[in-house]
């Protein structure tokens, strides 16, 4: 039986980027927040592949 693994660490799920300034044309934080998620949905992808 073969096993495979990954490991990712240090993915602040909970990190609202608070301390970044808000710029006055868009959603940075928001942007922020949905670009990791995107990422952590890419990493469940390849884990399933």
């Amino acid at each position: 039986m073969t096993f495979r693994f990954i490991h990712s660490s240090d993915l602040h799920l909970g990190r609202r980027f608070l301390s970044l300034p808000e710029p006055p044309d868009g959603n940075l934080r928001g942007r922020l927040m949905e670009a990791r998620f995107d990422q952590i949905r890419r990493l469940a992808a390849v884990a399933r592949d």
